[in-house]
């Protein structure tokens, strides 16, 4: 994967909002948060999906469960963006399962869900 590191992507399909994880701890201009890590299920193949990191999203909405409203791309989309590698960590066994995540391990999450991450 460090080949790929931070090379421009495309890919187009669905968002599987409900396989959604949250990476807590975040700040964006000194203010905190949580970034929002959703599975998108590409487009023409079937079972396969990649992690697509959606955006900051404040501590506030998150803590009144106000996730919804970041939710509304529910039809086919095509997002753009960077590659990142995975940032495994030391996660207890029952963390695959877990919503939210204090950083984007991509085997975890993979072991979690339905498809097969790329």
């Amino acid at each position: 994967m460090a080949a790929l590191e931070n090379r421009f992507a495309m890919a187009a399909g669905q968002y599987d909002c409900a396989n959604e994880r949250i990476v807590v701890l975040q700040t964006w201009q000194g203010q905190v948060g949580v970034q929002l890590v959703t599975p998108l299920l590409i487009e023409g193949m079937p079972d396969t999906a990649v992690l697509v990191n959606r955006g900051w999203v404040p501590q506030s909405d998150y803590e009144a469960g106000l996730l919804q409203k970041y939710q509304n791309d529910t039809g086919r989309v095509q997002v753009e963006g960077y590659l990142a590698s995975s940032q495994p960590g030391r996660d207890d066994p029952g963390s695959a399962a877990r919503k939210e995540v204090y950083r984007v391990d991509v085997a975890a999450v993979q072991a979690a869900l339905p498809d097969d991450l790329l």
